[in-house]
């Protein structure tokens, strides 16, 4: 047995020889193919969530100070204004407060206002009449009216147009909106909760965004601590 064993190490050896030298790269450049060794992968430690804040990821003292934030404004009913970088889970935050709150059984319907041109967003969040415009073959009913009751996101709210501010500002102040080409107005009852990447106070000095809009989607903010503050 001693015997076989030795034999099978040898054939072992001058089969990785061979393969060494009468590889291609061997050929060419007169260099063996050195094998490679990969490096042992090491398990990576679980996730840590945070208690009460499903998905979210975190265990410094500013990510639970956030997460403390929207569970406690949560059942209040007010409009709350999400602040952080791109990337943070804004919208993770956005679930948290609305399954939280009072209207959690009523639906939760988002729209992000960086995505689509100024013309698209007001049928989008108002919806339309048959005939409002070329292409509008039936009535529509818009973003916000679906959400009635329940809740509504408006993710990067600082790249609405300001026209389209104006029309938000009264859903907000008067609870009502209309349709694209309608004559009449319906009655809503929603929850605003808004994000932004954008410092909006920045984006109100130069124009770029309404005071009085802004007073009204910040009734309470968030402020979402951005992955660098966050390297767990």
């Amino acid at each position: 047995s001693h015997d076989i064993s030795h034999d099978l190490i040898a054939e072992y050896h001058r089969r990785q020889q061979s393969e060494l030298f009468d590889s291609k790269d061997y050929q060419s450049t007169g260099k063996p193919r050195m094998p490679v060794y990969l490096p042992r992968r090491s398990s990576l430690p679980s996730p840590k969530y945070v208690d009460g804040a499903p998905g979210v990821v975190g265990v410094s003292k500013d990510i639970n100070e956030a997460c403390m934030s929207a569970i406690n404004v949560s059942r209040s009913d007010v409009n709350v204004l999400l602040y952080g970088e791109s990337g943070t889970g804004k919208e993770l935050f956005t679930k948290l407060i609305h399954h939280r709150s009072l209207r959690g059984q009523q639906p939760m319907v988002g729209v992000n206002c960086a995505s689509l041109p100024e013309s698209l967003l007001e049928s989008e969040l108002f919806g339309h009449k048959s005939g409002a415009f070329t292409g509008a073959n039936g009535d529509k009913i818009g973003l916000l009216e679906s959400a009635d009751k329940g809740t509504f996101f408006l993710d990067e709210i600082g790249d609405m147009p300001l026209n389209m501010q104006v029309k938000l500002l009264r859903v907000i102040q008067e609870n009502k909106l209309r349709r694209v080409g309608d004559l009449k107005d319906r009655e809503i009852d929603i929850r605003i909760i808004s994000a932004s990447h954008k410092n909006l106070q920045k984006e109100i000095k130069e124009g770029n965004f309404r005071l009085d809009l802004y007073y009204c989607l910040k009734v309470v903010q968030v402020s979402v601590p951005s992955l660098r503050q966050r390297p767990e």
